[in-house]
């Protein structure tokens, strides 16, 4: 059998059994998952275009293994699919064609000749093509972007690899494709999942814009403390109770598989075994010593400081400096690792040691798993850590709207977690705890840093230090953002 005819098999097949195969992905009836913001987004794009309001019809979505891509995709499609309007719609997922060698290129020529009947020039009804793990093939931009300028009633949309848009041509990705990436789950998220609770969106703005971009400490505690029945009662709806869930698993949607944890971590380390070995050695050109001690790597991040000394990890794992900086450089880019380098100049700064983040708080608890108690208060504080640089790095770095640094000091002073520039200028320093936390290293980091305001969220009350301007809330207030 030729290659054209076992490809035209595969998309006479993919055609009659997509919706089944999704409607699996996404449940049924009252198991039916339900739709994250970005669901809601990427459908209302899909209505626009239809109602020929729109030039938006390239969607590609970054992100993490595991994130939840393939779900967003099957619940567009069948969206699609139950809807009563006269399209074309195919679905494949390049990681089942591209083993056989088969590109891109190959399957959609052979879908325009042979099942849509006609170049793409010549569509007479809209057209919605899916594509799963896109980075499969390393010429998708260049196929997509023919078809794209040959028909303007095609829409694409695409998952991949988390640092997809970092490998897009420039001139497609400024002008042709929309990038909306998927993160790991917030609170909110993880609560709309597990619980059904809808998400109060003008809660969470405002509560972001009271905490994050008031003038003063004063003014951020008044204003909270006018809310403060508001967010009692979202609190109680939201069970924050299962804050403990949401830190050890909540963060990806496996959790949903309800597991028992030892074996939603074991999954969690094969997803981070594919990351290593397939996006990560498509990313970078690593040598098998490289690959071999990434994971050691990220054993190490997550059960000791989340402050990297290079040279120490470098003698430990018997890598160079510059192979190690790679490493790291490609953990974020495949956004498995969140950087958050010393407050200072460039150069003062690239000498200090640098603080790395895991964008999501269940990686780091199945390192854990392998060694420690993710029980243990300490442990548990830096799942805390994750999830606040997350919300930060999806909130201002990745928006263009502020930076996140932390403060180095080589005195036994103990300094705060994080200093937050706004794109003003202005900082704030801020604190986490699980227990009980007073406003010493606040204290101490804004004796050293001018920021307008500190904020400490704990397990305590709303409450105000007037002489030292700083907020101290219960954390809760954080997780409803």
């Amino acid at each position: 059998m030729d290659q054209e005819t076992i490809i035209l098999n595969y998309l006479r097949r993919q055609i009659n059994v997509t919706p089944q195969l999704l409607q699996d992905i996404i449940g049924s009836g009252d198991t039916l998952l339900p739709q994250r913001l970005l669901q809601q987004q990427i459908e209302s794009h899909v209505d626009n275009f239809l109602k020929n309001k729109t030039k938006n019809r390239w969607i590609v979505i970054p992100g993490l293994r595991g994130v939840g891509k393939t779900t967003i995709l099957a619940q567009t499609y069948l969206y699609l699919h139950n809807s009563n309007h006269q399209i074309n719609l195919l679905y494949l997922s390049l990681d089942e064609m591209m083993p056989r060698k088969y590109g891109l290129l190959q399957i959609l020529e052979i879908y325009e000749h042979h099942i849509l009947g006609d170049h793409c020039e010549n569509l007479k009804i809209p057209t919605f093509i899916f594509i799963d793990e896109i980075q499969s093939d390393n010429q998708w931009a260049l196929v997509l972007k023919a078809i794209y300028d040959r028909s303007k009633l095609v829409f694409f949309i695409c998952s991949g690899s988390s640092a997809l848009h970092l490998q897009m041509d420039a001139n497609i990705a400024g002008r042709r494709a929309r990038i909306e990436t998927l993160y790991p789950l917030n609170f909110n998220e993880f609560q709309l999942l597990d619980k059904q609770l809808a998400i109060n969106h003008d809660l969470s703005k405002q509560l972001k814009n009271i905490i994050y971009y008031s003038e003063t400490a004063q003014a951020v505690y008044d204003q909270l403390t006018e809310i403060k029945a508001l967010v009692n009662r979202a609190s109680t709806n939201y069970n924050i109770p299962s804050l403990s869930n949401y830190l050890q698993k909540g963060t990806l949607p496996i959790f949903l598989n309800n597991d028992p944890l030892v074996l939603l971590y074991k999954d969690v380390r094969s997803i981070m075994d594919k990351i290593i070995h397939i996006d990560l050695r498509n990313l970078q050109n690593f040598n098998t010593l490289s690959l071999t001690s990434i994971n050691e790597l990220l054993h190490i991040l997550a059960t000791s400081s989340d402050i990297v000394s290079l040279t120490k990890l470098s003698q430990s794992l018997g890598l160079s400096k510059v192979n190690l900086i790679n490493i790291f450089n490609t953990l974020i880019k495949a956004e498995v690792l969140i950087k958050v380098p010393s407050l200072g100049n460039k150069i003062n700064s690239s000498r200090r040691p640098v603080k790395y983040l895991f964008t999501s708080a269940t990686i780091r608890a199945s390192y854990f798993d392998l060694t420690e108690d993710t029980n243990n208060l300490k442990h548990q504080g830096f799942l805390l850590e994750d999830i606040a640089g997350l919300h930060y790095y999806k909130e201002f770095t990745s928006q263009g709207r502020g930076k996140l640094f932390y403060y180095y000091s080589k005195d036994n002073q103990k300094f705060c977690d994080f200093i937050l520039r706004i794109v003003n200028s202005q900082k704030i320093a801020i604190e986490f705890g699980l227990g009980n936390k007073n406003n010493v290293q606040v204290i101490n980091s804004m004796k050293r840093v001018n920021c307008k305001y500190g904020l400490v969220f704990s397990k305590t009350s709303l409450s105000l230090d007037i002489e030292n301007n700083i907020v101290s809330i219960p954390l809760e207030y954080f997780l409803l953002i």
